[in-house]
């Protein structure tokens, strides 16, 4: 379940605060909405990669849990909201140092609670078989890479189901401590009672029924389980997703010609995000049914060129790299495949040495480079590409290379095969 852009919220909740003066519900429901876009980047199909630029913090049963660097950003952009507007705008009597206090703690607690929310999608998938490799905070919320999609509906349901329910019992508790604590804790009463009125309106938010949202899921599980047509499924559950995208844009639209143009580019930039995202969902999850069954070798590219060890690096550039729209080679002795040479590599080698280094100099061993069986399923190789981040794949058998996985070989299969069958 992704989670999209506080940051474009924020300042029409400023605004909100510091101009209209809007009723505390209203606000409600900004930082509800903004906090689900901080959500909307929950990934569920396989291949993601890691976020360059993160670091791991630690673990949490089994997860590795990173930050990237653009989170400060976005948790700095929280807390200056908090303690310079939001609280001083309902307590003035509060002393400034109770507002960073208190906006550092709900910031904390607000950026927990995402965490949460991703941790309940992802360890209810582990416990169906889905494998998580890490979730990963930034400046637009927070991402949890679960590698592939649910195999049955069942799946779907229980992983799609789980941010929500988090949610609603986050809303639960922090409803319960604003109860309790307000006879005697105006501080953290007023905490409480922000983040039990956000996570309950993130979980009523999260199940409106259109990808990439939970609630397109929950949808899309339910007419799986129906039809037992995974893409049709997805079909109208990305259309759905689109629709209320569009609405969106309209209702940004209209709210900019009568005036409110801060909210109305929020609500259309809202609405951009979410009909691409629906776009995207449905062609990842069309790639994952088209690939399910076939193997690497209805896939691979046969006529991939190859190169001998002993080819000088000269002979290489001119020959080879001037020709062919490739980022690396595989290097041959014979037919049996002997290591990879890329084009970082050659960029190492002085143009003056060109002449005089061979490949076998340059290249990566066959011991240190990915390679596949024909046999092996397409999919799963794809995963296992993305989690590498790489974009081709020697294919062997026996020792002897006999193609090559390219993630534009397999676009290329996938667009005919869709187009077979529509």
């Amino acid at each position: 379940m992704p989670l999209y852009v506080l940051i474009i919220v924020m300042p029409a909740t400023i605004v909100n605060i510091m101009l209209e003066k809007l009723e505390i519900i209203k606000f409600w429901l900004r930082a509800s909405l903004l906090a689900r876009f901080l959500q909307l980047i929950d990934v569920t199909q396989s291949g993601v990669a890691s976020m360059k630029g993160s670091w791991r913090v630690g673990r949490i049963c089994g997860i590795v849990i990173a930050i990237h660097y653009s989170w400060f950003v976005i948790f700095g952009g929280i807390l200056v909201t908090l303690a310079k507007m939001y609280f001083p705008n309902y307590h003035p009597d509060w002393s400034e140092t109770t507002y960073w206090l208190v906006g550092t703690a709900t910031a904390t607690l607000f950026f927990a609670s995402v965490l949460l929310h991703e941790l309940a999608h992802s360890l209810v998938a582990i416990r169906l078989g889905i494998p998580v490799r890490d979730i990963t905070l930034f400046i637009l919320g927070g991402v949890a890479n679960i590698r592939k999609e649910a195999d049955s509906p069942t799946t779907e349901l229980a992983v799609a189901a789980a941010g929500p329910a988090a949610s609603v019992g986050l809303a639960v508790l922090f409803g319960g401590t604003w109860y309790f604590s307000a006879g005697f804790s105006e501080q953290i009463a007023a905490l409480s009672f922000y983040l039990a009125t956000t996570n309950g309106m993130l979980a009523l938010f999260n199940v409106i029924p259109g990808l990439p949202l939970d609630g397109g899921r929950l949808l899309r599980a339910t007419l799986w389980r129906l039809s037992d047509d995974f893409r049709r499924a997805t079909r109208v559950a990305s259309t759905s997703g689109r629709v209320i995208g569009y609405l969106f844009i309209l209702t940004g639209v209209g709210a900019a010609l009568i005036g409110s143009w801060l909210n109305g580019i929020w609500l259309i930039v809202i609405g951009w995000f979410l009909q691409n995202a629906a776009e995207s969902s449905y062609q990842n999850s069309l790639a994952y049914s088209l690939l399910k069954d076939v193997s690497v070798k209805e896939v691979m590219t046969t006529d991939c060129p190859t190169v001998e060890e002993y080819l000088s690096v000269k002979e290489l550039v001119e020959s080879y790299v001037s020709k062919y729209n490739m980022v690396a080679f595989p290097v041959v002795h014979g037919r049996r495949l002997v290591g990879m040479v890329t084009l970082d590599s050659l960029r190492e080698v002085p143009q003056q040495d060109w002449e005089q280094t061979f490949v076998a100099e340059v290249m990566t061993g066959i011991e240190n480079i990915k390679t596949i069986h024909p046999s092996e399923r397409a999919d799963q190789a794809l995963e296992e590409m993305g989690e590498r981040e790489i974009s081709q794949v020697p294919v062997v058998d026996g020792g002897r290379i006999i193609g090559l996985l390219s993630r534009s070989g397999v676009l290329q299969f996938l667009k005919s095969k869709e187009r077979l069958s529509a």
